[in-house]
């Protein structure tokens, strides 16, 4: 059995290598594929690797075949829902270390609480301007 990775820096330029030079690789989960593309759209202008997933299954398919520095994972989703996935995920040794962002369209208190309590890093709202 593979012994899990070890947390990783949280800024590439912390290792002192090359590490800095290399694309974040972003897997963006939202059961919209014309959100998802948008998505994948937006984080390869700005310079990130991006894969879209359709659904928290897919997601853990990619998962178990390519590595990933970030997920960004919607919380209503049909089927298995963002904090179930998320649950999967950090039940899993070799990507429970990955840091995952809650990405929502739900802006009240009880959704955000409830992704950062799930273990999500933070959220980013789907209205967001930013």
């Amino acid at each position: 059995m593979d012994e899990p990775k070890p947390l990783p820096n949280r800024r590439r330029s912390d290792t002192g290598d090359d590490t800095a030079k290399i694309p974040i690789s972003v897997l963006a989960v939202d059961d919209d594929p014309a959100y998802g593309a948008f998505i994948e759209s937006l984080l390869k202008d700005g310079g990130f690797q991006a894969t879209a997933a359709v659904s928290g299954e897919e997601c853990l398919e990619k998962l178990a075949k390519q590595e990933f520095d970030l997920i960004l994972i919607d919380l209503t989703m049909p089927g298995m829902t963002g904090l179930e996935t998320l649950k999967a995920i950090r039940r899993d040794d070799k990507v429970r270390h990955i840091y995952s962002l809650a990405l929502t369209a739900r802006d009240d208190l009880a959704t955000k609480i409830a992704a950062l309590n799930a273990g999500f890093g933070d959220f980013v709202a789907k209205n967001s301007s930013v």
